[in-house]
């Protein structure tokens, strides 16, 4: 009396990848901007709470893609996101 483990299925190939979403924040220009630059984002103060962990997130999957350094810092008017190298 054993009990399956595991199935062997043989010639069925490689599932197609499927993408997942696209992030909310990719619309930013930060891959093409130069050192010095600003990306501003207007917010309200309760809107920058929300919304500025998802933000830093994205920025840094970008640096590491890129190669690039940015600062993300909350700003009076909402967010600023600085290319620094």
């Amino acid at each position: 009396m054993s009990k399956e483990r595991y199935r062997l299925y043989e010639g069925v190939g490689v599932p197609e990848i499927v993408p997942g979403p696209v992030s909310k924040w990719a619309d930013l220009p930060l891959e093409t901007i130069e050192v010095g630059d600003l990306v501003e984002l207007p917010l309200k103060e309760h809107e920058v709470e929300k919304k500025i962990n998802g933000i830093r997130a994205h920025v840094g999957r970008i640096q590491r893609r890129t190669d690039k350094k940015y600062s993300v810092r909350t700003m009076e008017y909402g967010i600023g996101i600085y290319r620094v190298e």
